[in-house]
């Protein structure tokens, strides 16, 4: 069966769609997760300045740290299941299931694939009816008119520059809020001495430091995808070379696709909304010149 047919048959869609599902959960809890660390530093900041009595501060800090606790282990499991998913779907479309070298159970991912499908069955039909520019499924990766033995290498192309490209403008973002939340604390503590203020950045170190780390997190997932890039532009395929070579090949770029992945680095479902309109056009214009049909198999 071709590509094209394979992404839309009833099991890939099934995955795709567990895929989203999952990565959106994730998503909505790393987003709850945030909201309450925002929340810790603001009744931080009003039990500095004695708004908040030590009773009210500690009983809201320990309820809202247990629940902050508890939205990073959801959002870190949902967001492992949709990495497992998207290795598993890419595997099988690419014909690399033979070469997995990862811990992951595939039957697993089937069945919840099919609860979750049963589950949101209105959803389900929305998307597998509408590709991605639309917020579907279907026609998930752009598949040029070239030898379809070159066509999984087009689409970890199309997948690495398309998170490249997102993750940029992610970072962009959250450098912003970086500087913004670093501005609020200079503003709030202008008329303090500089001693008080790093006092208070050492007592709160634990509730400051998941965001900056995330901007770090972010600038490193920035690296590696565009190491990636690097890495299959710089590919050279003007040579003999056997299909289970370029396999060999193929297969150490998805594992290095899925460590990337697993960072648990979740793009912001407004950004991704505002550009998925353009992401074909993005991708085709940036993959049409490359990997000419001149390969000489063997």
């Amino acid at each position: 069966m071709s590509m094209s047919k394979t992404q839309n048959d009833e099991l890939s869609l099934e995955l795709l769609f567990l895929q989203r599902v999952s990565y959106k959960r994730a998503k909505q809890f790393r987003n709850t997760y945030i909201i309450l660390q925002l929340l810790i530093i603001l009744i931080s900041v009003l039990k500095y300045y004695n708004v908040l009595n030590n009773q009210g501060y500690w009983i809201s800090f320990g309820m809202l740290f247990i629940f902050s606790i508890c939205m990073g282990y959801l959002s870190s499991k949902y967001n492992l299941i949709g990495v497992k998913t998207q290795d598993y779907f890419d595997r099988r479309l690419f014909g690399l299931l033979d070469y997995i070298d990862t811990n992951i159970d595939f039957e697993d991912l089937i069945h919840r694939a099919k609860v979750v499908k049963k589950r949101y069955s209105n959803d389900y039909a929305f998307q597998v009816s509408n590709t991605g520019d639309k917020g579907g499924v279907k026609d998930w990766y752009t598949l040029p008119n070239k030898d379809e033995r070159l066509l999984p290498l087009y689409c970890q192309l199309e997948n690495n520059i398309w998170s490249f490209h997102l993750a940029k403008i992610n970072l962009v973002i959250y450098s912003i809020l970086f500087a913004l939340m670093s501005l609020s604390l200079l503003v709030v503590f202008w008329n303090q001495s500089l001693s008080t203020l790093v006092i208070f950045v050492c007592k709160y170190i634990t509730i400051i430091l998941p965001f900056t780390l995330s901007v770090f997190k972010l600038m490193s997932m920035v690296r590696s995808r565009l190491s990636l890039k690097n890495k299959i532009d710089n590919m050279n395929l003007r040579k003999n070379i056997s299909l289970d070579r370029f396999n060999v090949i193929l297969n150490d770029i998805q594992v290095q696709a899925f460590q990337i992945r697993k960072e648990k680095y979740l793009v912001s479902e407004i950004i991704y909304k505002m550009f998925r309109r353009s992401r074909h056009s993005f991708i085709s214009e940036y993959i049409s010149s490359k990997f000419e049909e001149d390969v000489k198999w063997v």
